[in-house]
């Protein structure tokens, strides 16, 4: 009977501990997003008329952390403003288009950027 009683204090105390866990776990919505350069030949599919679309869906999402391609740096400037959020990123070796990560400036720091990859490395604040 005493190991019984025994067992059963443990699973209480690993079920005390692992809803503690739980309850102060935190959620992050991450996203990469294609948002395609600005071609000024994009009749119908304008940046100026995408982005407030592409605003809004960051938005309507709560992303967290958001992975961009194919941006350039008007747009990355645009977006930024639009979320503001806080933007790290390189851009080819021709300059043009850019990637890197979009995050909220209170909830993320930059650890490090890591060699011709464009490793990024973020840590929770």
């Amino acid at each position: 009977m005493n190991q019984f009683k025994s067992l059963q204090l443990k699973s209480l105390i690993l079920i005390f501990f692992i809803s503690t866990a739980v309850a102060f776990a935190q959620n992050h919505q991450v996203a990469t997003f294609n948002i395609r350069w600005d071609n000024p030949n994009d009749a119908g599919n304008l940046w100026k008329d995408r982005l407030p679309h592409v605003v809004d869906l960051i938005k309507f999402h709560q992303i967290d952390l958001l992975g961009v391609q194919e941006a350039l740096q008007h747009q990355l400037n645009e977006m930024s403003e639009s979320l503001d959020y806080e933007y790290i990123g390189m851009g080819r070796d021709d300059g043009k288009d850019q990637r890197g990560v979009f995050s909220h400036s209170l909830q993320f720091r930059e650890v490090q950027v890591i060699g011709s990859r464009h490793l990024l490395a973020f840590a929770y604040s």
